[in-house]
């Protein structure tokens, strides 16, 4: 896998009553693994509860208040049926099949976070979520 040391990201996570304000911001960004200088490490702050952390890529990892984080790489999870879509488009029926999927094996980059839900509820409040990804200036992918 390719981890970009050049990219910051963010998630927002709004739990009060307006879902465009973010009242937690977790914060990741990849680099070399400080255990392993041939592996990618991620550090991530923001986790609530949760001071920085730094962990190895392609490892997974629980805090001490049960947040699950994985950074690696992972199965695709779309299917997509390319004969299927030929089969229907020329006879006019459906014949898409989920045994015949062109993106078996292939694999994409991913950054996991699975939060007990205690950590972000705020009552009966919705929670909204968004990211943004920004390249530092003057660096290339």
């Amino acid at each position: 896998a390719t981890y970009d040391r050049n990219v910051d990201y963010n998630i927002f996570i709004s739990n009060d009553a307006v879902p465009t304000t973010a009242e937690m911001t977790i914060n990741f960004r990849f680099g070399q693994d400080p255990a392993n200088p041939l592996a990618s490490g991620i550090r991530i702050t923001g986790l609530p509860g949760n001071g920085p952390i730094v962990i190895p890529c392609e490892t997974p990892f629980t805090t001490p208040n049960g947040i699950n984080v994985m950074a690696g790489l992972f199965d695709d999870p779309f299917n997509f049926d390319p004969q299927g879509l030929k089969d229907t488009r020329s006879t006019g029926r459906l014949s898409i099949r989920s045994d015949r999927n062109l993106f078996t094996g292939k694999n994409s980059t991913g950054v996991v976070f699975e939060f007990p839900r205690a950590l972000i509820v705020n009552g009966n409040n919705k929670i909204a979520t968004y990211g943004t990804t920004a390249r530092f200036p003057g660096t290339q992918p």
